[in-house]
């Protein structure tokens, strides 16, 4: 069985948990004897496939087109819905331009996903036009009805929670009518780090082998690093935090460099082996994020024995029940509350460890996604 696995084009320069979720998905099903592509453009051939794979509904117009494509050729899709409405749970007071974004919201949101899909698609005009799939120019700019024809249009769709499938019900009335089946997000520890922690230690050989906490992922407003270093700032602990500025978040980034303490430690991105060599290292892996589902750093981070810090949301309870420490991501003292509290319990913990390690490695979060496949 042939089965393409279609990723935002961006993917590559703007990596995500997304990212590491159809890389994982793709590595099972060649495991699992599947033959599998993982393709990051639109590509007007899938008719040589059996399965398609949709993700990504945060960005839905890229998706859109996949799942025209898919249609076109005949190709079942299934769909990886990675979605949380961000506008609604990501504070004003979160962005570097906080009058700005009181401007922008005074707008109604009909006028703004107006004006988004119609820059995408003139954008993208010649790149969609080659691809000689049936579209209309108004389908782009009514992103609430185009999320609706996706869901509608798929053979499954698969959150990775009970909190993402609810919370795609209370917003699109499509979702009554699909077929649905949890796959839960998962993480990968394999292999002998031993190596990695000796360049580690080579590079960043100041801190490495004393205490600090780390927040890992992309740099911007929905994973609020600027109260996690407003927190860390008056616990006074090293706090290093490893990414890049996601897209469109470089204000966002120059803001939180410039309130940090000389105790913060911006590594940028680094090899996913070196950040499993780090996670072994830390004593409190950090997320404070204002939506999480539930975070893979923060499995990986378990995995390691890091204590976590996890924000109090409705995906992330889901996952780690009482494994975690909680805060809520709108209050510093919260956050810094709960850092000193994992810092006081120390590294390892095992609980937590033994706990990821039976419910969420790829291997075990990924079976039930055969039956899904063989079904369709």
């Amino acid at each position: 069985m042939k089965i393409v696995l279609l990723n935002r084009s961006n993917s590559l320069e703007f990596p995500g948990g997304d990212t590491v979720q159809i890389n994982a998905i793709a590595e099972y099903l060649a495991d699992m004897s599947y033959d599998v592509q993982v393709i990051n453009d639109f590509d007007p051939k899938l008719s040589d496939n059996d399965l398609a794979i949709i993700f990504n509904l945060t960005n839905p117009y890229e998706a859109l087109i996949h799942s025209k494509l898919a249609t076109a050729n005949g190709v079942p899709f299934i769909l990886f819905p990675v979605y949380w409405d961000l506008e609604r749970t990501i504070p004003i007071n979160a962005y570097p331009n906080i009058l700005a974004e009181i401007i922008k919201r005074i707008v109604p949101v009909c006028f703004r996903d107006l004006i988004k899909g119609a820059r995408y698609y003139l954008k993208n005009y010649d790149r969609i036009k080659k691809l000689g799939i049936s579209y209309k120019f108004r389908e782009f700019l009514f992103r609430h009805a185009l999320i609706n024809k996706i869901i509608d249009n798929a053979a499954c769709v698969c959150p990775n929670s009970e909190a993402e499938k609810v919370h795609l019900l209370a917003a699109y009335s499509s979702m009554s009518r699909a077929r649905t089946h949890i796959i839960k997000n998962g993480f990968d520890n394999k292999g002998d780090i031993s190596n990695e922690i000796m360049m580690l230690e080579k590079q960043f050989g100041s801190w490495v082998n004393h205490t600090f906490i780390c927040c890992v992922g992309g740099i911007g407003p929905r994973k609020n690093q600027l109260n996690l270093i407003k927190a860390s700032n008056a616990i006074d602990v090293t706090l290093v935090i490893v990414g890049k500025p996601s897209l469109g978040s470089e204000k966002y980034y120059n803001l939180i460099r410039s309130i940090s303490s000389s105790k913060v430690v911006f590594t940028g991105s680094l090899d996913h082996r070196i950040v499993q060599a780090l996670l072994s290292k830390a004593t409190v892996h950090v997320q404070p994020s204002f939506i999480e589902t539930p975070g893979i750093a923060s499995l990986e981070a378990a995995a390691q024995g890091c204590q976590i810090v996890v924000s109090d949301v409705p995906p992330v309870r889901e996952y780690f029940q009482e494994n975690a420490y909680y805060c809520n991501p709108h209050s510093v003292d919260s956050i810094a509350n709960s850092i000193k509290n994992a810092l006081a319990q120390g590294r390892p913990n095992p609980t937590i460890q033994k706990y990821v390690k039976e419910n969420y490695q790829w291997d075990i979060v990924l079976e039930p996604l055969l039956n899904v496949i063989n079904s369709i």
